[in-house]
């Protein structure tokens, strides 16, 4: 180590002065080395992936098994119809930026046809893929006025398949293999949370069995029904007492001999409408035979009731739990 020993005053100083510009080169010479190692730190760092998903339900099921290993955005995040709505610059390049796409398919958000055909990143879509189960339409339930709806053609299939808490099964392993094929470093994290997730479905499933059954295997749940056909998935599934629908979209005008055909269901006990549409048909219907409106709220979004505000669910666990809950609300009378 440098020191200045015993000088007179004037090389003392020359010393000290001469210490000070020595220490000054050290701090100069060391700090690109310090910077360096900085950013050889950050760039250690693997990068973690972004996921788009297309509407809420997708998203709180992507957001589950990527954690704290990734981002999930969500591109319609409020009430707007998925089957209308109109791409902003902003979300175009939300779609052609993000490390995987999840969707439901062409027969739910037809407006991502084109822009996803442009993409050149990962896309899962729900709809395509195997072991989704697709309950079958009753012939007589479907019958509407409403025979040419060409902006929203499904196909004969319900595409609101997440309300099916077994379908979403099928969307986690593809999500997560679609995660740890481009992510490998986080596959183990994104394995795990997958399988987490998947046992809670697997058990809520169970529960909704269960829930909507009297004590001599019976539905609990009294005959319905609903303002427009996104619940099959979920009717199906549990076995539910749906006679028919009000209109076949919450965008068209309930037809009068539907209408007509509705009011002669003597076994009717309660009309369910969609959170965030008019349902003026709906309404009309329940006025009509004197029975009491519902609400449902497929996509999990917060609601103002006449008994409270509720917050958006916060996973699909809880939306699937919510629906259930409110399909409860349509009691057999003893």
């Amino acid at each position: 180590m440098f020191t200045c020993g015993v000088f007179n005053r004037y090389s003392h100083r020359w010393c000290l002065f001469t210490v000070i510009i020595l220490f000054v080169k050290m701090i100069t010479i060391s700090a690109p080395v310090l910077a360096d190692s900085s950013a050889s730190n950050l760039s250690e760092d693997p990068a973690k992936p972004v996921v788009l998903a297309s509407i809420r339900p997708l998203g709180l099921l992507a957001q589950e098994v990527v954690g704290d290993y990734g981002r999930v955005n969500i591109l319609l995040k409020g009430s707007g119809s998925p089957h209308h709505y109109a791409l902003s610059v902003a979300d175009r390049q939300q779609l052609l930026s993000a490390d995987v796409v999840l969707w439901v398919g062409r027969s739910l958000e037809q407006f991502l046809v084109r822009p996803l055909a442009q993409r050149s990143k990962s896309v899962v879509t729900a709809s395509s893929l195997d072991g989704i189960e697709w309950p079958e339409v009753d012939a007589e339930e479907g019958h509407s006025d409403d025979h040419h709806d060409h902006n929203h053609d499904h196909g004969n299939k319900d595409p609101h398949l997440w309300l099916n808490p077994l379908n979403n099964l099928v969307i986690i392993d593809a999500l997560v293999a679609e995660l740890s094929q481009k992510f490998p470093v986080y596959q183990v994290a994104f394995q795990r949370n997958g399988n987490r997730l998947k046992a809670k479905l697997v058990q809520l499933d169970a529960q909704i069995m269960a829930d909507t059954r009297l004590k001599d295997g019976s539905i609990s749940v009294a005959p319905f029904v609903v303002a427009h056909p996104a619940y099959q998935h979920f009717v199906a599934r549990y076995a539910l007492p749906q006679l028919g629908y009000v209109a076949l979209t919450p965008e068209r005008r309930a037809g009068a001999k539907q209408l007509y055909r509705l009011r002669k269901l003597t076994e009717l006990r309660c009309i369910f409408v969609d959170y965030g549409w008019s349902n003026k048909g709906a309404i009309q219907l329940a006025n009509d035979v004197d029975i009491p409106v519902l609400t449902l709220n497929p996509l999990g979004l917060s609601e103002q009731r006449e008994d409270g505000n509720i917050n958006g669910s916060e996973s699909i666990v809880q939306l699937l739990t919510r629906l259930s809950a409110d399909f409860q609300r349509c009691q057999q009378t003893p």
